[in-house]
């Protein structure tokens, strides 16, 4: 089998995991990667035996790949995606998508253009535990969503993670903190499986660094349905909590440490209690299932199965892990909660882009989420 043909753009911490996952791959070869320091691209080259580039824009050119991997920080993926749908070469980009949703809609705009695939790189999809719930919601198992519960707070990172790179834990160097690097994951778990909240409200804050971004997320969710929610997100607990609940009509879904505890109920809990004539007795369940996913040796386990799915859709038309339109969502949702965080308002979604580019601007201007909430306060 001829071997998809691939090239790496940003070969620093995760562009190197994608180097490791790609390296006796079956289905992908590496055949150039780039990055803007030469030292760090002339020593991956050497590692890995890749010819490398100083340009992407050469990469792209000379190297001819069939898609590119985006690895660089968040800010440059939308100008890296279209450059390179623009020349006729397929994407998948690290997640997430971009940082803010106008510029997805025009990464999205210039994908339907050109026709060029645009993947995501969510590899939380991938694993056996997270792709259970997805399934057990889509065959109808909690019936009715009625509460989704998240506490994903095992994201501690150290000052020495934030000082690792200049551009780590600044708006104009990543366009956020915990919401567009780590809890990307965990927003789009939520919204693959539990749907697109339409309205947030969120207090969020810098609590435990020295950074300008947040680290710590709390928000109360809300579904067109009538479903609510709450989700928190930090980087700064140990050793943290990895829970996940939806609870339905019919049943209770329980993610916890990559094992799912799914609880159904006899009868719908709705019409129980329409025709029971007890006043104080839940209905009665019909019984526990457990699944557990199977240890993964590392944490980029899965960055194998998301290039072998990204070359079956070029080949066979596979259908992505995670499209470009679902990965909007996310960046969707991600909007609305930095927005509602500086607001202390309920904020819709989808999110307006208008508002949303211009707080973030001002953020960036200010340097700090602390002095600008408190500017806002002062207004």
């Amino acid at each position: 089998m001829t071997k998809v043909k691939t090239g790496i753009i940003g070969v620093g911490f995760i562009g190197e995991e994608h180097l490791k996952a790609l390296r006796a791959h079956e289905s992908v070869e590496v055949i150039g990667i780039a990055d803007q320091s030469t030292d760090l691209a002339a020593a991956r080259s050497r590692q890995y035996g890749v010819p490398f580039y100083t340009d992407p824009i050469a990469l792209m050119e000379e190297a001819r790949p069939d898609y590119v991997t985006i690895c660089t920080p968040h800010f440059s993926h939308t100008s890296f995606a279209i450059e390179a749908m623009r020349r006729g070469i397929h994407v998948l980009v690290e997640k997430p998508l971009t940082v803010s949703a106008s510029a997805a809609d025009e990464c999205l705009r210039v994908m339907r253009e050109t026709g060029m695939k645009l993947g995501v790189g969510y590899l939380q999809r991938l694993r056996t535990a997270h792709r259970k719930v997805y399934d057990l919601v889509q065959s109808g198992f909690v019936g009715r969503i009625q509460r989704v519960t998240m506490v994903r707070t095992a994201w501690f990172r150290s000052m020495a993670y934030y000082r690792s790179n200049p551009w780590r834990g600044t708006w104009k160097g990543e366009g956020g903190g915990i919401l567009v690097n780590q809890a990307p994951h965990d927003l789009d778990l939520l919204v693959w499986t539990a749907g697109l909240p339409s309205e947030v409200l969120v207090e969020m804050g810098t609590l435990g660094h020295d950074i300008e971004v947040e680290d710590d997320v709390c928000a109360v969710l809300k579904w067109a349905n009538g479903a609510t929610g709450t989700l928190h997100v930090s980087t700064n607990e140990a050793p943290g909590r990895s829970f996940y609940e939806i609870a339905g009509t019919k049943g209770t879904l329980r993610l916890e440490d990559g094992c799912v505890t799914a609880t159904a109920l006899a009868v719908d809990s709705h019409e129980f209690s329409e025709t029971t004539q007890e006043r104080m007795v839940p209905p009665p369940t019909g019984g526990e299932m457990l699944f557990r996913q199977p240890p993964e040796p590392v944490e980029f386990s899965t960055l194998p199965g998301m290039h072998a799915n990204f070359a079956a859709a070029l080949r066979e038309g596979a259908p992505l892990v995670c499209s470009a339109e679902e990965a909007l969502q996310e960046v969707e949702l991600a909007n609305a909660m930095l927005l509602s965080g500086v607001t202390r308002q309920w904020v819709q979604v989808p999110v307006d882009r208008a508002e949303y580019d211009r707080v973030l601007e001002e953020l960036m201007a200010t340097r700090s989420l602390e002095a600008y909430k408190a500017k806002r306060a002062g207004r």
